[in-house]
């Protein structure tokens, strides 16, 4: 029976050793990638999720905010005729013209009012429309991230096959 030599059983042992240290590596660093893109894909949908449901709530109250106004256009039509025909009964019937004016002017301010609102709303979603194309953009951001992380895993399994195909051929 022969003895096998000392150095080739050191090296055998340290190439084990080797192997078995790169193997839990690669484990615990490709675990913590998928833990932290997990994360972050998580994230990145409850805050889309949470913008949509906003964006929605903003189209809901903007719709509301036109046929509002188109009612108050209508209206503000209908007080027009109603003041010309009043107009020309001026002496007779002062008082309604009066009332009337008043409500024009109210009609008016609410106009003026809705306006504002309009254009608060229409700065919100723009506000809304530039999260949403920022988020698009991380997206895309994370993706290339994602994929450059692919290609790094993919190389690191090249080398293993590799080494492991060495170490099988010794």
């Amino acid at each position: 029976m022969a003895t096998p030599d000392p150095i080739v059983t050191a090296l055998v042992a340290f190439e084990a050793r080797l192997i078995e240290r790169i193997d839990t590596r690669f484990e615990q660093l490709s675990g913590a990638l998928k833990l932290e893109f997990a994360g972050l894909i998580d994230a990145i949908d409850r805050r889309l999720s949470h913008l949509e449901v906003e964006y929605e709530m903003v189209r809901a109250g903007m719709a509301r905010i036109e046929a509002d106004v188109a009612i108050l256009k209508a209206a503000y039509g209908d007080l027009t005729a109603a003041f010309e025909d009043h107009r020309r009964a001026f002496e007779d019937h002062r008082r309604a013209f009066e009332d009337l004016r008043w409500a024009f002017e109210e009609q008016r301010a609410a106009i003026a009012r809705l306006e504002a609102d309009v254009v608060l709303v229409k700065a919100a979603v723009a506000r809304l429309e530039e999260g949403q194309a920022e988020d698009r953009e991380d997206r895309r951001r994370l993706r290339r991230e994602v994929e450059a992380v692919r290609l790094r895993v993919d190389d690191l399994e090249a080398r293993v096959r590799d080494l492991e195909t060495r170490i099988a051929t010794r």
